[in-house]
């Protein structure tokens, strides 16, 4: 990857496995391109009052005390479905339930460094692969990170971006033109001057009006040739 570093979360009521995952993480690292910042955490609800959004990859441990691996990581996607887990379990038979959160995989202790590495190599594999299409949005209510196929389309209302997404409307202080910039390589285009419109969620295109999932938004008589012309070529980029 090179360009940045990634994010990993250790979550680990064991300091000596711990210990050990923090070491094959630099192990790794220090092997290929790969650059990475590391916290660790000793219990889920430590690392959920952390939390800010902002992890690639978290290593859980399924059995921890008060709040257990599995409970931990449902309470993580409510605010980050972006990132990704491998889950750490004692027992094997327990490592199947992590695939009723979608976890990335999991690693039955304990893990010797070539198991480690095969999944590590994975996991960066698919976090560099899925890295190009995330922003992050500042909302008022803190960071926010995004997968650009969340977005159903941005209003701006005043001087405030207004977010339509998956996860609910995110208001964030911006400007549109700037926003707009940054989001024409994933696909998005002005209906009209205060709407930005994700193309891949547009179910229809009327004289008057776009519709994005059941919201009906309106078109611009001025912006309505070029608007058509980028839909098709969104369209036909999935042929």
């Amino acid at each position: 990857m090179g360009s940045r570093k990634m994010k990993v979360a250790i979550v680990e009521d064991d300091a000596a496995f711990a210990a050990r995952l923090e070491m094959y993480i630099e192990k790794f690292a220090a092997s290929g391109e790969d650059a990475f910042s590391i916290d660790k955490y000793e219990t889920g609800l430590k690392f959920l009052s952390h939390m800010d959004g902002g992890y690639d990859l978290v290593f859980m441990d399924i059995d921890m005390p008060v709040l257990g691996g599995m409970e931990t990581a449902k309470a993580l996607y409510e605010t980050d479905k972006n990132v990704f887990i491998i889950f750490c379990t004692n027992l094997a038979q327990y490592a199947v339930k992590g695939y009723e959160v979608e976890a990335l995989d999991f690693m039955v202790k304990p893990v010797d460094y070539e198991t480690f590495r095969v999944k590590m190599g994975r996991a960066v594999k698919k976090i560099e692969n899925s890295a190009d299409n995330k922003i992050v949005v500042k909302s008022t209510s803190g960071l926010v990170r995004l997968s650009t196929s969340e977005i159903y389309y941005i209003e701006c209302v005043r001087h405030y971006l207004h977010w339509h997404t998956f996860q609910g409307t995110i208001e964030e202080r911006g400007k549109i033109a700037e926003t707009e910039e940054s989001l024409k390589k994933y696909g998005f285009m002005r209906c009209v001057s205060g709407i930005i419109v994700n193309l891949e969620h547009v179910a229809k295109i009327t004289q008057t009006s776009v519709f994005v999932g059941k919201e009906e938004l309106p078109l611009s008589r001025r912006r309505r040739k070029e608007f058509i012309d980028g839909y098709m070529i969104q369209l036909s980029k999935k042929v």
